[in-house]
């Protein structure tokens, strides 16, 4: 009875790319009369849908579904003052549900008859629009412009009326051409890769025709524009890029409903970003298909940077220029603030690779809690917009776990550390105008509250916050092996962390904190840090914040200029990932909480400053503490106006000069090709003229040398980790016996269609945290992805415990004994395009052995970088194998 029967029919079944489109929705009722309802319209590309099986949701059985009857308790006063849940300014994240942007665009070239206009508009949604609402005869219509992509779409609906009916509905269409050209493009291409990129030349309803071909690859001009010195232009001309070897013009037979495969080889030459077009003609039919492709660089680049003060002269060395290539350059950056080059933190942040759940906190904590810093210092990062702190919110509530707190990655075990950083984070963003679901956030603070109560720290307590039946270990050692004072310190440093969380968003608790500080003698540094910030925010006695604060200074290294904390030494502090620069930056924090004017944050602001390892700290963690420290430490102690001019030279040559007379934190950028830095060489000199003695004439400056190096590494290297892979060819009948071994030695080939199986072995001597290994794939290989439903579950390969083949010898290296087992810890893995990355928490010492499928898709020689395994809270703890090439044969 509460069925609505949707009938949605776009006027015609076959399109051209490009088509304007029109549909007609009829909505009948249970008796086949006409509703009035509200309608969800979208239409989209066939083949993604088969990807995950989608079905055209029925809502219908959410609705009228049984339910148990069930009782629960409920504590409203935190609601009271919240009846609304979007607030005025508020916006609306993304929370999972992506909004196709572009669905109403005009696009896909000239005019609805597809013509000649080339097709480069490639959409999986062609079109999406809610709130659609019928006529009181239940009739919609909606009208859309097609992409240009070559495909059957289905167009769906789905209904929702009064009186609790609904339904849905669906039919498809096609948008096809008489001549068709299908790209066969590499996803990724890399400096040295040799393609033999392609089209699939295809006719319908036509005979047997001839069709000439032709290809061109054009480079695309940068988005942004380049600096040179202080001034702004755009290069005059382009760069080669990538070529074609040979000619670029085709004459095909193509047979009657048949189709013909064109090769032809493209050489990747440089960096950038590069368009391919290719052109297929015959008589009065034609189709011309434009594919964007970026090409990287095989290697990452290398960067030098220093930074300094003075009032007067000083003078940076730059070193051995030899290696600097073409493709680099010096920057020089000066600025009236000690914050020069802070920029750098902003930048790393949002490029780093990674998206696990503490690694978009710290993308978001800088922007919601630091974004007047970044506007002042001229930070222009992709996350500095509204859009992508909306959806950082969203990936983080997808992390949430069902008890209200947060793992590393989802349906991850919830940590108490980790939910606490993430509630920090969408506690700032819903107050700085982002929609953070209430229910969320406030199941994440009870999720903290309870956790307090399972965090014990009293001296000569044993503690295991573990549930019994949890056999998980710890990063360094079992929880067995930890003594009861261990356990008490890693607690209490946890149950600080907690607890200035929840001082920080409204929601302390002065009991608990009285606890902690009579709790705090031989605990952690970091953790006293924390802990002295909560209880400043508290508003606790002021006796307490002066003995804790001087305790804390006496555990500090200071000197003339500068002041740091230590590391803690202990290693099972490694999952709450303490390091030195996190605790100055928390010890900073802490400090001007409690005095805005603290006497030693210039020395603590200068040490942390230089814990930079090139133009940022080392990790996600540091570089977002280091940025909530510093901001408020420029706030208080940045307040005399600046009036001096300052000249910088390279050699003998000056390249640039600018004047400071106010406090801003605007900065003086100059940068010098290396093909100039090797002409002028170095030092890199400064002058000030002060002006008014009255003010400061303090200039603070950074360099900033990058270049890229062409030579790949030629052997493997160990610094922590030793890491060895391994490829080999198989066919489809082959695989099932071949994963049984691990091969004794790569091979560097495989036919287009060919599985490959990829193995990787890593060995750890020491325990580690929070390890990823990044293994890049040669750009001839797709992986498989087992996840999607149109991959056969017959292809699948398992990691974990493999044998060397009988007869065969073990691989060379650290596995020549592979008599002992490898370890079997959980993981978590993502595939991507251009690489294939597995994350661990805890890394035992012992052999690992992961494996994965892929399959060899486009011919042509490739370049295959080193596979990276590393400490992403330790990068200084890495090991890598060779790089390879390999060679994908034509069948």
């Amino acid at each position: 009875a509460h069925r609505l029967a949707v009938e949605v029919k776009a006027t015609k079944t076959e399109y051209r790319p490009g088509d304007e489109v029109d549909a007609d929705i009829l909505v009948k009722n249970a008796a086949g009369k006409p509703d009035r309802a509200e309608l969800t319209v979208y239409a989209v590309d066939e083949g993604v849908l088969m990807l995950t099986s989608y079905h055209t949701p029925d809502p219908l059985p959410s609705f009228t579904g049984r339910r148990p009857l069930s009782v629960f308790s409920l504590e409203n006063r935190d609601h009271l003052a919240r009846i609304l849940p979007l607030r005025r300014g508020e916006r609306l994240a993304n929370l999972g549900y992506e909004r196709q942007s572009g669905a109403m665009d005009d696009k896909g070239g000239e005019g609805g008859g597809g013509g000649d206009a080339p097709r480069a508009d490639f959409r999986a949604t062609a079109f999406f629009q809610a709130g659609v609402v019928t006529t009181p005869d239940g009739k919609a219509h909606v009208h859309f412009k097609l992409p240009d992509n070559l495909t059957s779409y289905r167009l769906m609906a789905v209904a929702a009326s009064q009186g609790d009916r609904f339904g849905s509905g669906d039919s498809t269409f096609r948008a096809s051409k008489t001549l068709m050209a299908r790209p066969s493009v590499p996803r990724i291409l890399r400096v040295g890769d040799k393609s033999e990129v392609g089209i699939v030349v295809s006719s319908k309803g036509t005979a047997a025709i001839d069709v000439d071909v032709v290809a061109k690859v054009d480079t695309r001009a940068p988005k942004e524009e380049k600096a040179v010195g202080n001034e702004k232009v755009k290069p005059t001309k382009l760069p080669v890029i990538a070529a074609f070897v040979g000619p670029t013009q085709r004459r095909v037979h193509v047979p009657k409903g048949g189709n013909v495969e064109v090769r032809l080889p493209l050489e990747a030459k440089a960096s950038g970003n590069i368009e391919i077009s290719f052109k297929v003609s015959s008589g009065g039919d034609s189709d011309t298909v434009i594919v964007a492709r970026k090409i990287d660089e095989p290697v990452h680049e290398e960067v030098t940077a220093a930074y300094g003060e003075t009032n007067k002269a000083a003078a940076i060395g730059l070193g051995d220029l030899v290696k600097a290539s073409t493709e680099g350059s010096l920057e020089v950056k000066m600025s009236s603030s000690a914050l020069v080059g802070i920029d750098g933190a902003f930048d790393e942040l949002a490029r780093y690779p990674y998206g696990c759940t503490e690694q978009i906190a710290s993308r978001l904590l800088p922007l919601v809690y630091v974004s007047d810093l970044a506007r002042d210092v001229g930070v222009r990062v992709p996350a500095m917009n509204d859009a992508v702190i909306d959806e950082a919110v969203g990936a983080l509530l997808r992390h949430q776990g069902e008890t209200g707190g947060f793992g590393y990655w989802e349906e991850d075990r919830e940590e108490e550390w980790l939910s606490g950083y993430v509630v920090l984070a969408l506690d700032a963003a819903a107050k700085k105008g982002a929609f953070v679901p209430r229910g969320s956030l406030d199941r994440s603070v009870e999720y903290l509250r309870r956790a307090l109560g399972t965090l014990h720290f009293e001296e000569g307590e044993a503690v295991d916050k573990k549930d019994d039946d949890d056999e998980s270990e710890s990063i360094v050692q079992t929880e067995d092996a930890l003594t009861p004072k261990d356990k008490e310190a890693r607690a209490f440093a946890e149950a600080a962390f907690v607890a200035d969380v929840l001082a920080v968003i409204g929601k302390s608790d002065p009991g608990y904190l009285h606890r902690l500080y009579d709790a705090r003698p031989k605990k952690p540094l970091f953790a006293q840090a924390l802990l002295l910030h909560a209880m400043a925010v508290a508003r606790m006695p002021k006796a307490e914040l002066e003995a804790l604060a001087e305790e804390i200074k006496q555990r500090l290294r200071i000197t003339a200029s500068a002041a740091v904390a230590d590391g803690e030494a202990a290693s099972f502090y490694a999952p709450l990932l303490d390091s030195p620069a996190r605790t100055t930056a928390l010890v900073l924090r802490a400090f001007l909480a409690t005095n805005e004017t603290h006497p030693l944050a210039p020395r603590l602001a200068r040490g942390l400053l230089d814990f930079r390892k090139a133009d940022a700290w080392r990790s996600t963690q540091e570089n977002a503490w280091s940025l909530l420290a510093l901001d408020t430490y420029r706030k208080s102690f940045e307040r005399v106006t600046p009036d001096f001019e300052a000249k910088v030279f390279l050699g003998s040559d000056k390249i640039g000069e600018a004047g400071f007379h106010d406090r801003s934190l605007a900065e003086s950028t100059f940068v010098v090709g290396n093909g100039r830095l090797a002409e002028l060489g170095g030092p890199v000199s400064f002058e000030v003229s002060a002006g008014d003695a009255a003010k400061s004439n303090r200039l603070f400056y950074g360099t900033r040398l990058h270049y890229k190096t062409k030579e790949l590494p030629k052997k493997p290297l160990d610094r922590g980790f030793f890491v060895q892979k391994l490829v080999r060819a198989v066919r489809p009948n082959e695989l099932s016996e071949a994963s049984k071994w691990i091969p004794r030695k790569s091979s560097p080939e495989a036919k287009a269609g060919d599985l490959v199986i990829i193995d990787v072995l890593l060995e750890s001597a020491e325990p580690q945290s929070q390890v990823v290994i990044d293994d890049q794939l040669p750009a001839g290989l797709e992986a498989i992805d087992f996840k999607l439903d149109t991959v056969a579950t017959l292809q699948k390969v398992d990691d974990g415990n493999v044998a060397v083949k009988k007869g065969e010898a073990a691989p060379a290296g650290m596995f020549a004994n592979l008599g002992v087992p490898f370890r079997e810890d959980p993981f978590h893995r993502e595939m991507k395009d251009d690489r294939v990355l597995t994350f661990l928490n805890d890394v035992h010492p012992g052999m690992y052995h992961f494996r994965y499928l892929a399959r060899a898709t486009v011919p042509g020689k490739y370049v295959v970088p080193p596979t990276v395994a590393s400490c992403m809270y330790s990068p200084e703890i890495y090991g890598r194998s060779k790089a390879e090439t390999f060679e994908v044969r034509a069948k």
